[in-house]
């Protein structure tokens, strides 16, 4: 599995490593994943084409580095003063957004599985200094 984080990531990183490590254990070692930094397999910026052609069987990633292929892919992480973390879990879990994601993923030959949720940082949202003043 590939990632978009160094291991200098220990969050982020280490929770992909620790999503590997409790895939073996839960199998009894019969299915093991291999976790690999960003940048080891792939870079970081080519992760979802790198899954999406075959490359790599599977990435741990923010769906939002991807937003130039399809703007819907924001609401696979969450989106700028939107849903808080408890509110996304909900709508992706209950409320019919899983099945919303995975029908936008099929045209990538993907299918994404939620592994954590860290929140929405709100200057995602802001691109330019003078979009403050729309605020």
């Amino acid at each position: 599995m590939s990632t978009s984080w160094p291991k200098s990531l220990d969050t982020v990183y280490g929770s992909a490593a620790e999503l590997c490590k409790r895939v073996e254990q839960i199998t009894e070692g019969k299915f093991e994943i291999k976790v690999f930094a960003g940048g080891e397999i792939v870079p970081p910026p080519q992760s979802m084409d790198a899954v999406s052609g075959g490359t790599v069987q599977c990435n741990h990633t923010l769906s939002t580095y991807f937003l130039g292929k399809n703007s819907a892919l924001a609401f696979d992480s969450g989106l700028s003063y939107g849903m808080n973390a408890r509110q996304h879990n909900a709508w992706v879990y209950y409320g019919g957004g899983l099945e919303l994601l995975r029908k936008m993923y099929q045209q990538y030959n993907i299918t994404n599985f939620t592994c954590g949720n860290v929140g929405v940082r709100w200057e995602v949202g802001i691109a330019k200094k003078s979009s403050l003043s729309r605020i």
